[in-house]
């Protein structure tokens, strides 16, 4: 899965989504439960195919599938908020998480 990635990310994409072999190694990935490198994995891809909503979605899945459920939040909602054009609203909210609910919690 590494070399695919390296080899697709080398190019500049053609399209706004991988390809229909990596997109089925991703889920064959997934099913095996081989979680940690599904998120690796996902997170190289979503360099280069920043649009792809269903990279964001299993990236979510697998985060949900590690207990890291506030990331798997994170992640589903920075997608959905991409397919509709709004990249602002997740400035916002996680700006307004980390910093004033978090610190005011870590003080």
């Amino acid at each position: 899965m590494r070399k695919l990635t390296k080899v697709t990310s080398a190019k500049p994409p053609q399209t706004s989504s991988p390809s229909k072999d990596i997109i089925n190694a991703l889920i064959n990935l997934y099913n095996a439960g081989q979680l940690i490198e599904v998120e690796n994995t996902s997170r190289e891809l979503l360099q280069t195919y920043p649009q792809c909503l269903f990279l964001f979605n299993i990236l979510g899945a697998s985060l949900k599938g590690q207990g890291k459920f506030s990331d798997a939040i994170q992640v589903i909602s920075a997608g959905a908020l991409r397919g509709y054009k709004d990249t602002k609203s997740i400035l916002y909210i996680t700006f307004f998480s980390y910093w004033v609910v978090g610190l005011s919690f870590g003080l």
